[in-house]
């Protein structure tokens, strides 16, 4: 009986030295190759193991492993069409992030059933000062990457930051010209925004330096239509002013008009008159 159960004690322990022995890798890369179709499988209840280890927050390093022996893990969607990355993104583990678009930077544009992609979902998320991507493109120098974001995203244009600023508050203020003139050409812009501070746009562009950024700004968005604060919902009275001047030369060339007919009307009837005593 004690040579038994020494024999299994023995035997225990050898086993736990040859476990001690086999890498987590290779026991990881032995399952893969054995059953990628068990590991990818993907039902309507439930999710592949690439989405389990993401919701898991697993180390970055799984993640490379995994994407290391079977990159089309990237692409296995549950039954929303959501794919890992979205996961990782709602997760905000950049790091991940960066692994998977590394690995498979295609999965990028996996469209789920609602219509969007990943980027459209990272693209509305917040900072702690309520700002998203497109506040932070706009302070940048690219137009290019903001025209891209607003591609992605065109909801953000008028998003509001906690102290009230809108994309264009903020490229005005960084002295941003081709970011303000690319975004003056949206249709959909809120050109007179007021933020928290009872400023607009054109507020801003007054407290900027002066120099060539400054009046150039100035210029698009006086052009656009831009307005101060104190202006905005009321009457521009240098506006109305010249409106009634218009409208009141306006009457006065209609009345002219009218009075040259009248006398043109009043010399071809007498005209006429005159000819009937002169006949022959």
């Amino acid at each position: 009986m004690f040579k038994v159960v020494h024999h299994g004690q023995m035997r225990k322990k050898q086993m736990m030295r040859a476990h001690k022995k086999v890498r987590p890798r290779e026991f990881l890369k032995r399952d893969l190759e054995k059953g990628r179709r068990h590991l990818g499988a993907s039902t309507k209840h439930c999710r592949s193991p690439k989405h389990m280890s993401n919701s898991e927050w697993s180390p970055e390093s799984m993640v490379k492993e995994l994407l290391g022996i079977w990159s089309e893990l990237c692409e296995l969607c549950d039954s929303t069409n959501a794919s890992p990355l979205y996961f990782t993104a709602v997760k905000s583990h950049l790091d991940v992030v960066n692994v998977i678009l590394s690995a498979y930077p295609s999965c990028i544009r996996i469209v789920r059933k609602n219509g969007k992609t990943t980027l459209h979902m990272a693209a509305s998320i917040k900072d702690k000062k309520g700002q998203t991507v497109l506040h932070m493109a706009v302070k940048g120098q690219s137009p290019a990457v903001v025209d891209e974001i607003l591609l992605a995203n065109h909801s953000l244009l008028n998003e509001r930051d906690k102290k009230g600023n809108t994309a264009l508050h903020i490229a005005t203020r960084k002295a941003r010209p081709q970011i303000v003139s690319l975004l003056l050409t949206k249709r959909s812009i809120d050109i007179n925004a007021i933020n928290n501070q009872h400023e607009t746009a054109l507020d801003l562009a007054d407290k900027l330096q002066y120099g060539e950024s400054t009046l150039e700004i100035k210029g698009v968005l006086m052009e656009a239509g831009a307005q101060h604060a104190r202006y905005v919902g009321q009457v521009n009275e240098a506006m109305e002013l010249k409106r009634t001047e218009l409208q009141k030369l306006h009457r006065e060339a209609v009345q002219n008009t009218t009075n040259s007919i009248t006398v043109v009307a009043v010399l071809f009837a007498l005209i006429a008159f005159l000819a009937i005593f002169n006949l022959p």
